[in-house]
């Protein structure tokens, strides 16, 4: 079915919905949810700012788009640039950005499925913590940043990537405070005035009596403390 849609111009990208799946699991019988995409773009630029934007411009739109759920045209890619091998995470990300910015948008297809199975903690290229799993995230982030911006330099654009690096940021505290120092410069470059608090319920209260870091840190010393016990693998 996405074939069919690009058919006619391939300078076009083909998008499906995605069914995440644990390890272990049946994925056989479930259905994809279709987020905010679900329609389609013709404005690449937009898609990407609503995209790294999470629920701060348009809610549900936001989030991870896993790299099979994507037809993407031999013509784009020629365009785009080829993979960059020198990273080891989120190369993914770094390259779907520059392929659509190198596309004339995005056509979603509601039948075509993709399944990705999920493994939990460091079974997972995504899973690891190390400075330079960290360094290569942010330096793609940068990238990201220096491609978007070349297109657009908006408020809306700038508050979206703020907000990437204030996950950025969150990610690598406490564990890469250098990293984490670094991403929160970028992020206050962007907007000075975003208020960044990831936290929910009585974790949001807390955050925004002490800041959110605090309760980071104590999360991650209930954390270690577990492992000492054995109560966590």
């Amino acid at each position: 079915d996405q074939l069919l849609l690009l058919e006619n111009d391939p300078m076009y990208l083909g998008l499906c919905g995605t069914v995440y799946f644990n390890d272990g699991e049946d994925p056989i019988g479930q259905l994809p949810l279709h987020p905010g995409y679900s329609t389609g773009a013709e404005d690449p630029v937009d898609f990407l700012v609503k995209l790294y934007a999470g629920d701060l411009i348009q809610p549900g739109f936001g989030g991870m788009i896993q790299p099979n759920a994507w037809l993407t045209p031999r013509k784009i890619i020629d365009k785009a640039g080829f993979w960059n091998t020198s990273m080891s995470l989120d190369d993914d990300g770094e390259f779907f950005c520059r392929v659509v910015l190198a596309s004339k948008g995005i056509r979603y297809s509601k039948t075509a499925i993709n399944y990705y199975r999920k493994y939990s903690g460091s079974k997972s290229l995504s899973g690891k913590n190390t400075f330079e799993a960290y360094k290569n995230m942010l330096e793609g982030n940068k990238l990201k940043l220096g491609y978007i911006l070349k297109h657009t330099e908006s408020d809306t654009a700038k508050l979206a990537l703020c907000r990437i690096f204030w996950e950025n940021c969150f990610t690598f505290y406490p564990l890469q405070k250098e990293l984490a120092i670094e991403a929160s410069i970028i992020a206050k470059e962007l907007d000075s005035s975003f208020k960044y608090n990831p936290y929910k319920g009585i974790n949001f209260q807390l955050a925004q009596l002490t800041g959110w870091k605090t309760v980071k840190i104590l999360q991650h010393l209930k954390h270690s403390l577990m492992l000492k016990l054995g109560l966590r693998k």
